[in-house]
């Protein structure tokens, strides 16, 4: 049976999204053979070092085993460059809703490289502080819509260097993007994902991440899918900065913990 401190801890990997560290390889890693699948994603590598900013629509949605413990996340994301092992900052306006939940929670939480916020649009709070404690139990659901490889240092190295990589298809249709389709066994042997990256400008627009079940069987997914991506917009005011609505209550500011 799967215990709850179990699961606890294998959706807090699925959460933040781990992805293999260079220094922790179980098997070691293998060239990539398939020269189309080298081309593809060192053009992807390649193009998303180019975005220090983006926007996108984004919906984030758990498949398999998962389905029965995640509920979906949904809404407008805005992320710009890294610092140490986090985004360094963001703005998401998201809709989360809980597995088994009709209705979703809308909240707006954010960073602006001083601090971090959460907006409850349902309660009318603002909390901030210096630490993700802000988000509470929601920051597993509101974390899971950044796209973090769009403002890493070196997005798609891990995938360029992994176990094995096989083109699953030639193209696929993402949110109205034509998008080729790759699936990626990383260096550790063991884990995976599936990458799509548009044809026309080689950026991803949408990634499946498989999660093993603990209580053995087939794994789920955590899928990621991004539709109206800017690359790179130019805003005359940031959209990183905490604006309090009218009516709504500051609480006051957590200390890290």
């Amino acid at each position: 049976m799967l215990t709850t401190h179990r699961l606890a801890i294998v959706l807090l990997l699925a959460t933040v999204c781990i992805r293999p560290s260079h220094g922790q390889e179980s098997n070691p890693a293998r060239p990539i053979r398939d020269a189309r699948t080298v081309e593809i994603l060192r053009k992807a590598d390649a193009a998303t070092r180019a975005c220090k900013l983006v926007t996108y629509e984004a919906r984030v949605t758990a498949s398999g085993w998962l389905a029965a413990f995640m509920g979906s996340v949904e809404g407008n994301v805005v992320i710009e460059g890294w610092s140490g092992n986090r985004v360094e900052k963001f703005r998401y306006n998201v809709d989360v809703r809980h597995a088994g939940a009709e209705d979703a929670v809308k909240l707006s939480a954010g960073h602006d490289a001083d601090s971090y916020y959460l907006i409850d649009h349902q309660a009318k709070t603002v909390e901030t502080g210096n630490s993700l404690s802000v988000f509470g139990d929601y920051a597993r659901s509101v974390l899971r819509v950044a796209m973090r490889e769009f403002v890493l240092p070196a997005p798609f190295s891990d995938e360029l260097r992994g176990h094995g990589t096989d083109l699953r298809k030639d193209t696929t249709v993402v949110a109205g993007v034509r998008c080729h389709v790759i699936h990626v066994t990383y260096a550790d042997g063991e884990t995976e994902a599936t990458w799509y990256f548009a044809t026309k400008d080689h950026l991803p627009r949408r990634v499946d991440r498989l999660v093993s079940n603990p209580s053995g069987g087939a794994k789920g997914a955590i899928t990621l899918v991004l539709k109206g991506l800017t690359v790179n917009p130019v805003f005359v005011a940031s959209p990183f900065k905490l604006r309090i609505p009218n009516g709504y209550t500051k609480t006051a500011e957590r200390a890290d913990r």
